[in-house]
């Protein structure tokens, strides 16, 4: 009777979702990247379920990171190819590179400095449940320079304890429209057609490119989440968000990330007040780089621009 029944789905063409396989591409981003290389490109190879492809980019390293890429990656078995920039390009665009280069249905941005447990791949493919879902991401943790997994957990343990697959406008609407909740985009697997023609809005941005990656994905589709530690994310002085940390560059970004989300969303009142809080809660925590003030909407520039997006917002009321 169960074979039966199999032939005619089959001869009518359902398929189980659950039979298909989920093909994932790895763009692997690096400049200068060898201090960490050898556990980045370790914990890809290494995976219990193996990523179909590695696509390497180098934007113009001036250390080994090429000749030791190469040396990893030419006894695995995947599927690799290594692409070097001769001039640097910078992160937005060598990822839309790589989503043009990479071959399959899923991409997997995995930068040079963060590495994963060995079963990320095994846990974000079991929860493949059907082709609607956009982003799939899992728990991170930030490690120092040696690895030491450091105190604080990015997401608070009190705000999401369990896997959760949800409406990605909700999530947008209701969590992204405040802060990036995915906090690193390594933990993140993308469905690669979600992304089409997201450079247009990549460009604009120097520090909040991944999140703007994630919103626009989140457009339709669904979103899925692991609440088990697969990915680590490290954390120091050289990296993008260290680099331009209180930087008008930095607050820019947030008023064009939340303008974004405030004319492609619909965000409920008490949620734009979260937004507008957080914009100014977050100039008191991280200040500026030239001026004293706590008080974003004292600054010669930014004050400005506050208040464009206060305007905007009793405009949405």
């Amino acid at each position: 009777m169960r074979k039966m029944v199999s032939n005619f789905l089959k001869k009518i063409g359902f398929k189980n979702i659950n039979d298909k396989q989920m093909k994932v591409s790895v763009v692997v981003l690096c400049y200068n990247g060898e201090k960490y290389l050898r556990d980045r490109l370790s914990s890809i190879i290494n995976q219990t379920s193996k990523p179909d492809e590695i696509v390497f980019l180098d934007d113009a390293s001036t250390d080994n990171s090429l000749k030791l890429a190469k040396e990893i990656l030419k006894p695995s078995k995947i599927k690799y190819r290594i692409i070097k920039n001769w001039r640097n390009e910078g992160c937005a665009r060598q990822i839309i590179k790589g989503i043009k280069k990479s071959k399959s249905d899923f991409v997997w941005i995995a930068e040079q400095d963060d590495y994963c447990s060995g079963n990320f791949l095994e846990n974000i493919k079991k929860m493949y449940a059907d082709d609607e879902t956009n982003v799939y991401f899992c728990k991170s943790i930030p490690v120092d320079e040696r690895n030491n997994k450091l105190k604080h957990y990015y997401i608070d343990e009190e705000e999401i304890l369990d896997d959760f697959c949800v409406d990605g406008k909700s999530f947008v609407e209701n969590n992204l429209c405040i802060k990036n909740t995915v906090y690193n985009i390594s933990s993140v697997v993308f469905k690669k057609n979600a992304l089409k023609n997201v450079y247009e809005y990549m460009k604009q941005f120097n520090v909040f490119y991944d999140w703007i990656m994630y919103v626009y994905a989140l457009r339709g589709g669904k979103i899925c989440y692991c609440s088990t530690v697969l990915n680590y994310h490290r954390r120091h002085n050289e990296s993008i968000i260290a680099k331009y940390k209180g930087s008008n560059f930095y607050y820019e970004d947030l008023f064009c990330m939340k303008n974004y989300i405030l004319d492609n969303f619909t965000i409920s009142e008490e949620n734009m007040d979260i937004m507008l809080f957080e914009m100014y809660r977050e100039y008191l925590k991280c200040g500026s780089e030239n001026d004293k003030s706590t008080d974003i909407r004292r600054h010669p520039y930014l004050g400005a621009k506050y208040q464009e997006f206060h305007n905007k917002i009793n405009e949405r009321r």
